[in-house]
């Protein structure tokens, strides 16, 4: 649909009330009694909260033979792209909106963390004391706050911490890194700065990739927080070491990480962590502005520009350059954007191409034709010794550690 977003999201709030199966056309399959049919409540009856998310099939109601009073929310997504996020086939048509099919809903409790924060739940917070935000005074005049897709781009200043701590208290993350042959050397500081600095004081698991599981660190650990080893293979060159970071993560999401964590969190290993990096970057999809980019014209991207490749992109097109050294989001989401760059990947090795920047290219790719939710600033990416640090540039939160590529690569 021209000029339409990717998605849809409708949000209804609405109390209602049961009193037998009835058909309910176009939910539960159509069959009598497969579904409940909803009318206004006068009494007051047993409550119970229901959350209904667009995931998979599940029947719409939980079965019931007594009047209950439901507070539901109701979410409700309709993608008109076909590479849809919820891997919808079907195009949702004009005449088909007023209905959800059945297998788009699934209905959860709402302790459950099957939806990520920012689109099933406002969570409720406790009282707190925080200076009131000004409307009529910016917190950031001198940098670029907002995309013109309305994600937050995140800077020292814009964020309160406290709030955002309550709203995401109940949050897990996973921190990927990939420790292959000699970049295991980095593993020790970059898991001691992440204790000190990364998501301090929520739940947090380091999923830490590596061919040498004997070589990695014994770092103590904050109560709530794990390291996880996953031994892997290692690759000769490191071009493609760097390319199947895609495929490892996609299919450790499949295998555990859905079940794990509710965010994940995909960085470089060659790394410390400088300064706070907390709950403010976690959305559903999120990349970082590029340390060497974020002043370049789209021009001066190095996008790839060659047809043959998947990563292509014209040198009309692009919003920024992100950084393949951090990058993440909710498990599906991050699921579906590294499926998507291995695949393409995949596609490009048949026919005998390599994309400029490797992974790097298909990321950029994938986040130009689906835009993220939040994007982090180079505060959250940075390399002092090559680039000069501007003075818009409040905090350095994670940077590069000083190494020679070559000994380590080889």
């Amino acid at each position: 649909m021209p000029g339409s977003p990717s998605m849809l999201l409708v949000t209804m709030v609405m109390r209602l009330c049961y009193n037998g199966p009835v058909a309910w056309p176009g939910w539960g399959g159509g069959q009598q009694g497969s579904a409940w049919a909803p009318h206004l409540c006068s009494q007051e009856p047993e409550t119970k909260s229901v959350r209904i998310c667009v995931l998979k099939s599940q029947p719409v109601c939980p079965p019931a033979q007594r009047r209950l009073n439901f507070t539901l929310l109701f979410v409700a997504q309709q993608c008109f792209q076909p590479d849809s996020r919820m891997g919808a086939e079907k195009r949702v048509s004009k005449d088909d909106r007023g209905v959800v099919p059945q297998q788009m809903l699934e209905t959860k409790q709402f302790s459950g963390s099957n939806c990520h924060l920012d689109t099933c739940r406002v969570p409720e917070v406790p009282r707190m004391v925080y200076a009131k935000a000004q409307v009529l005074k910016p917190t950031r005049a001198d940098v670029l706050v907002m995309t013109p897709w309305f994600a937050p781009i995140i800077w020292d200043g814009v964020f309160d911490s406290t709030i955002l701590d309550a709203q995401f208290q109940n949050a897990t993350i996973g921190l990927t890194v990939f420790a292959i042959k000699k970049y295991t050397i980095f593993l020790e500081l970059f898991l001691q700065t992440a204790e000190k600095h990364f998501m301090v004081g929520h739940r947090v698991t380091y999923y830490v990739f590596t061919d040498r599981p004997a070589d990695v660190p014994r770092v103590p650990l904050a109560e709530g927080r794990q390291l996880v080893v996953l031994e892997v293979r290692n690759y000769a060159r490191w071009q493609d070491v760097s390319m199947h970071r895609m495929e490892m993560i996609s299919n450790f999401s499949r295998q555990r990480f859905l079940r794990e964590v509710d965010y994940l969190v995909c960085v470089d290993v060659d790394m410390k962590f400088s300064d706070h990096v907390g709950v403010e970057i976690l959305s559903p999809l999120f990349g970082t502005l590029h340390p060497g980019f974020y002043r370049a014209a789209r021009e001066g991207f190095t996008y790839e520009r060659r047809p043959r490749s998947q990563a292509y992109i014209l040198r009309e097109e692009g919003d920024f350059y992100y950084a393949g050294g951090f990058f993440g989001g909710s498990v599906v989401e991050v699921l579906q954007l590294t499926t998507a760059c291995h695949q393409a990947m995949v596609v490009d090795r048949a026919n005998a191409i390599e994309a400029v920047c490797h992974d790097e290219s298909h990321l950029n790719r994938y986040l130009l034709y689906h835009k993220p939710t939040k994007v982090l600033s180079p505060e959250y990416l940075w390399d002092e010794r090559m680039l000069q640090r501007p003075p818009f540039l409040r905090k350095l939160r994670y940077v590069a550690v000083p190494k020679n590529h070559t000994e380590i690569r080889n």
